[in-house]
């Protein structure tokens, strides 16, 4: 059985799938669920003295594609989460709570933080150390923030994101991890200032801001304002950012967003993550999304042959190769196996080579090799899969 510890610098992990900060863990109750379900860590609500984040508008969440809620989901999750429900000295006692849980089920506990001054980023910190918390998590990546110091405000700084990381640091023991916000642009000059003031981990990335309209009534929905925005569709986003901060510095680093399986937690692993962060798949899937996952990861990696996590971190980063490089094949064509077809012509309708024909006495599509321009999407559109590339005969 394969060995699933990992570890975000001095924080040991049982296995590298850890509930992040979201309405899962939005209480003592809800986080010691998740800690049941089998995760390394929980990442408690954010916690702030900001009044006007530890409310919610209702309804908060908007699913699109609410269909394709799967094991191959495509999905977005749209909503208006803030900040955990409490007063500071109230979310105490719930981190206090989940601390006794965690300790029974050999997990940690991570606090996620939010202040609106250098001061109150220091003093959360140390109120949550006291309270039992293994590790600080920085919120610095909240869409919704309307104070300059705090959220997306801070993570799109490099400067700023320096400044509270080298505050934070004097006033706790404990091991700080910042969250980067996509807002920032380029994640990397983010990532290198964070590692200088003294980090000991990067979570990589938080969602996106965005905005939803109902045009009948034209206005944006629900609470009528921006919304947090993300689902799996960012996990080849959140790849490609992981890879490059992990090329950039030598800090641990724990992946998001867009976990739904275990196969998304390989990913990340495999370009540097020493960890994942899941949050919409338990929001969406409940907490036995969590389960799924670990036991999902142990067979994968018993079926590859890994004895440890540790095996799989990073080994696909030197296979990433530069752009200048990439591989520029000709004689490369479609091929049709009529066995498979079943006549729906997507293939010949998606073609704009007009390499693909139709044959009516068989019903089934045909290529002709000389016109295909070997891109390769008629393959990835054939919903039966009776479309391959290979060279041409």
């Amino acid at each position: 059985m394969a060995d699933l510890t990992t570890a975000l610098g001095r924080l040991e992990l049982k296995n590298p799938v850890i509930a992040g900060s979201g309405t899962e863990t939005g209480n003592a109750k809800l986080m010691s669920r998740a800690l049941e379900a089998g995760v390394a860590a929980v990442v408690g609500k954010t916690v702030t003295f900001d009044a006007f984040h530890q409310s919610y508008p209702r309804p908060r969440f908007h699913l699109t594609h609410r269909g394709a809620i799967g094991e191959n989901d495509c999905f977005s999750l749209y909503s208006a989460e803030l900040m955990a429900a409490y007063k500071p000295e109230d979310w105490s006692r719930e981190i206090r709570e989940t601390a006794r849980v965690a300790s029974r089920e050999d997990a940690k506990v991570i606090a996620s933080i939010a202040g609106r001054d250098l001061g109150e980023w220091c003093k959360l910190a140390v109120m949550m150390e006291d309270a039992g918390a293994d590790m600080i998590e920085l919120n610095t990546s909240c869409p919704h923030v309307t104070v300059e110091a705090m959220g997306r405000n801070v993570g799109s700084s490099p400067d700023a994101s320096f400044e509270v990381i080298e505050s934070v640091r004097e006033s706790t023991s404990l091991p700080v991890m910042a969250k980067l916000t996509p807002e920032a642009g380029n994640l990397v000059p983010v990532a290198v200032a964070l590692e200088k003031a003294g980090v000991d981990c990067l979570a990589v990335m938080a969602r996106f801001r965005a905005l939803i309209l109902d045009i009948e009534k034209k206005e944006p929905i629900l609470w009528r304002s921006y919304g947090g925005y993300g689902g799996p569709w960012m996990v080849p986003l959140g790849l490609r950012w992981v890879s490059e901060v992990a090329a950039a510095v030598r800090t641990p680093i724990c992946g998001a967003p867009g976990i739904s399986t275990w196969r998304d937690v390989v990913s990340y692993l495999m370009v540097g993550a020493r960890a994942a962060q899941v949050v919409t798949a338990a929001i969406v899937n409940g907490y036995q999304a969590y389960d799924r996952m670990i036991r999902g990861l142990e067979s994968y990696m018993d079926k590859q042959g890994f004895s440890k996590t540790e095996e799989m971190i990073g080994n696909a980063l030197d296979k990433i190769v530069p752009f200048r490089e990439i591989a520029k094949e000709e004689g490369v064509t479609a091929e049709i196996d009529e066995s498979l077809c079943t006549g729906c012509r997507i293939c010949e309708a998606s073609c704009f080579c007009d390499a693909i024909g139709w044959v009516p006495s068989r019903k089934v599509a045909q290529i002709h090799p000389n016109r295909c321009d070997g891109c390769g999407l008629c393959a990835t559109r054939c919903p039966a899969h009776a479309v391959s590339m290979g060279k041409a005969r």
